[in-house]
Formats: structure tokens, C-alpha cells, sequence
């Protein structure tokens, strides 16, 4: 008797622990969230200028938002002066509650660490041997900062 009633409990416990990370990810990333900075291996410069055209720290209005989707899709989108530049398609997965994986765009494919900073924001590195920035030929260390998107 006791061996029949443990398989609905352990069929329970698996489908319980699935759907807590299944709303635990569209809690983290539920809405848009906006890169703040992007820093490569221990460079202090914003790196923005570098991988998003027509990027000026001073003279602009220029914005990536990052849409994670519950499928495992992420939709980037970079604006200048409220102007759609491009769209791109990339991919994501939360392996655990501190570690992304993230492959976007032409300078974002590795697995990044997640600290959260507050509420809305967050701050995504990875590990120096870990995200290959395509338009370089190179794998680098990647700091970004995001923050959920007020719009």
C-alpha cells in the first residue's frame, strides 16, 4: 500500500518543483529591461559605442530593450531618438536562480552570472573564458547592467 501511494507523491513533488522554476523565470523576467551599461573584460569605458551603431553617450536618446519570452525566446531592439534601428532574435535559459544562459545579438553567447541589485535591476557577467563576441573573433568578459523598463 505504502509503495502505491509513493508514486502520485513523487509524480507530485516533480510536477510542483517545475512549475516553481517555470514562475520563478517569468517572475525574474517578466517585462522589458534596459541595458544600462555594457563593460568588456576590466575596461571602465561603456562599451555601447562599440557594438550598437550611431550609439553617443551625450548627444542621443539611445535604448536596448531586452524582451525575455517564456519560450525561451528574447527579443533585443535598439532605438535611437525613439527611432527603430533593428530587432534581433537570440535565446535564453535560467539554469539556476544566479546563472543565465544568454546567446543575443553579435557580442552576447555565454553563460552569465546574475546579481541582483535591487528590485528592478540587475547586473549580468560572465566568466572570462565563457561569451564569444562574434564581431570580434574573440571570447571576452562581459559586464551588463540592466534595469526594468518604466514604459
Amino acid at each position: 500500500m505504502k509503495k502505491l501511494l509513493f508514486i502520485p507523491i513523487a509524480l507530485g513533488l516533480i510536477l510542483l518543483l517545475s512549475t516553481c522554476r517555470k514562475t520563478e523565470e517569468d517572475n525574474f523576467l517578466d517585462g522589458t529591461w534596459r541595458i544600462n551599461s555594457l563593460k568588456m573584460n576590466r575596461d571602465s569605458a561603456d562599451s555601447r559605442t562599440l557594438f550598437f551603431p550611431s550609439y553617443n553617450v551625450i548627444g542621443s536618446q539611445c535604448v536596448y530593450n531586452l524582451d525575455f519570452a517564456d519560450n525561451d525566446i528574447v527579443i533585443a531592439s535598439y532605438y535611437v531618438n525613439d527611432t527603430l534601428v533593428f530587432t534581433k532574435e537570440g535565446e535564453w535559459q535560467l539554469e539556476t536562480k544566479t546563472n543565465m544562459h544568454l546567446v543575443l545579438d553579435d557580442f552576447i553567447n555565454g553563460r552569465f552570472n546574475l546579481e541582483k541589485t535591487d528590485a528592478d535591476s540587475y547586473v549580468l557577467t560572465s566568466d572570462e573564458d565563457s561569451n564569444y563576441v562574434e564581431m570580434l573573433d574573440s571570447i571576452i568578459k562581459l559586464t551588463i547592467k540592466i534595469n526594468r523598463s518604466q514604459e
